[in-house]
C-alpha cells in the first residue's frame, strides 16, 4: 500500500505471451493466451516519485471449460 499516483505497471515473464498485454496505467491483463501453463515472472510498479516495488508472481493460464 502507499505510493504516489499515478502508477506505472509492468510484468516480465519467463513465457512468451505474444497475445497477452498489461495496461501500464491500470495493471490489468487483457488478451487471449496462446499457451497454457504456469508462468513465473516479476510484477513491477513505479510511482510518481520514482519509487519502484516488485514482487515475484506465478500466473496460471487454464483452458476455459
Amino acid at each position: 500500500s502507499g505510493g504516489a499516483p499515478p502508477f506505472t505497471w509492468s510484468f516480465v515473464s519467463n513465457g512468451l505471451w505474444v497475445a497477452i498485454n498489461m495496461n501500464p496505467s491500470t495493471g490489468v491483463f487483457s488478451g487471449t493466451a496462446d499457451t497454457l501453463g504456469t508462468f513465473l515472472g516479476t510484477l513491477w510498479v513505479n510511482d510518481a516519485t520514482g519509487v519502484t516495488a516488485s514482487q515475484s508472481v506465478s500466473l496460471t493460464v487454464k483452458q476455459c471449460p
